[in-house]
């Protein structure tokens, strides 16, 4: 089995989380161990103010046919949204980060396709 960071630009990396975490933006990966691939996710308020309501995302996904690797997810995502600013803005803003998760985590396993 090849080893799928064999070419992976740590460098790269290292920079954007630590970019995302000066400018609050936060990464979840939801990996599917049933049915293979997942998805990563990087979010944050559109907003200083907790109540806002929209959020800003970019997300990448992993086919079912690749091995899901966090690495790579969380580069893949923080680098759509920080180098190319390919995000949507989403109305599921709350106080509570744990419900902006939840519900962001519903919307984007509706994407996938059953395959």
């Amino acid at each position: 089995m090849a080893n799928i960071l064999q070419d992976f630009d740590y460098s790269t990396y290292y920079r954007l989380l630590e970019e995302a975490k000066d400018e609050g933006i936060r990464l979840v990966h939801n990996q599917d161990f049933y049915a293979g691939g997942g998805f990563t996710f990087a979010w944050r308020r559109c907003s200083e103010f907790s109540r806002d309501k929209m959020v800003e995302v970019a997300v990448s996904f992993c086919s079912p046919k690749d091995q899901f690797c966090r690495k790579i997810g969380a580069s893949l995502t923080l680098y759509r949204f920080i180098e190319m600013g390919s995000t949507i803005m989403l109305p599921v803003g709350s106080e509570d980060s744990a419900h902006i998760v939840h519900a962001l985590r519903s919307v984007f396993h509706s994407c996938i396709p059953d395959l």
